[in-house]
């Protein structure tokens, strides 16, 4: 069995380790010139995620309401009283 010395397994060290950072450079240096190869799609993407949050918006609000109506209703059934008297005015989040 051969040995070698801590010269020589210091010069493997750095040896091994630079390859791994160049190969990780040049990987980081080709995900960045994605972004120029697909820049026009990356913008189309973003107007359909506008559509998609306003959409999204909409639905929370709708939940949101929702919400507050069957509180109302088991405010009022837990209280045992008829609705003809409440009404709501503003909703407002509190926290």
């Amino acid at each position: 069995m051969e040995s070698i010395t801590i010269l020589q397994s210091l010069k493997i060290t750095f040896l091994s380790m630079s390859i791994v950072f160049i190969s990780l450079f040049v990987i980081s240096q080709i995900l960045e010139l994605f972004k120029f190869v697909f820049y026009k799609k990356e913008l189309e993407t973003a107007a359909t995620v506008a559509e998609n949050n306003e959409y999204k918006e909409i639905k929370e609000l709708d939940e949101e309401l929702d919400l507050v109506a069957a509180l109302t209703a088991a405010v009022l059934a837990s209280n045992n009283q008829n609705n003809a008297k409440l009404r709501i005015k503003s909703i407002k989040r509190v926290a």
